[in-house]
C-alpha cells in the first residue's frame, strides 16, 4: 500500500471541504425552495377553501333564486286564475242565455203560429197538438216577458 503523503491528504480534505459546501448550498437551496414551496401549497389550501365557501354561497343563492322564482309563477298563475275564472263564467252564462233565448223564440213561433191558424177542421191528432198549443201561447207569452 501506498502512504499518503500530506499533499495527497489536503487534496483530500479540500475536496471533501468543497463537497460539503456545495451539499449545504444544495441543502439551502432545497430549505429554501422547499419553505417557499411550502408556503405556496399553503396559501393554495386557503385560496381552494375560499373558492370553495364562494362555490356554497353560490349554489346556495341559485336555489333560493330558483325558489323565487317557482313562488312567482305560482304566484301569477294564481292571479291568472282568478282572473279568468269570472271571464270563463260570464263568456259561459252569456252563451247559455242565448241558447236559452233562441229555444225561447222557436218556442214563441211555434206557438205563435198555432195561434194564428187556429184549430182545423178536421178532428185527430194535429188537431189535438194545435188546441194544446193554442192553449199554452198566454202562458208562453208570459214566461217571454
Amino acid at each position: 500500500m501506498r502512504t499518503a503523503t500530506s499533499a495527497d491528504l489536503e487534496k483530500r480534505v479540500q475536496s471533501l471541504e468543497n463537497k460539503f459546501w456545495v451539499a449545504v448550498a444544495v441543502a439551502a437551496i432545497f430549505g429554501i425552495s422547499g419553505a417557499f414551496g411550502y408556503s405556496m401549497l399553503l396559501s393554495a389550501q386557503k385560496q381552494l377553501a375560499t373558492l370553495q365557501d364562494g362555490v356554497g354561497t353560490v349554489q346556495r343563492a341559485s336555489a333560493a333564486a330558483i325558489q323565487d322564482i317557482n313562488a312567482a309563477k305560482t304566484k301569477q298563475l294564481a292571479e291568472f286564475n282568478a282572473e279568468v275564472k269570472p271571464i270563463a263564467k260570464a263568456v259561459v252564462v252569456d252563451e247559455m242565455r242565448d241558447r236559452i233565448g233562441n229555444v225561447k223564440h222557436w218556442i214563441a213561433f211555434v206557438y205563435g203560429k198555432a195561434a194564428e191558424t187556429g184549430l182545423p177542421n178536421g178532428q185527430g191528432a194535429n188537431g189535438w197538438w194545435q188546441k194544446s198549443l193554442i192553449d199554452q201561447n198566454a202562458l208562453v207569452q208570459k214566461d217571454l216577458q
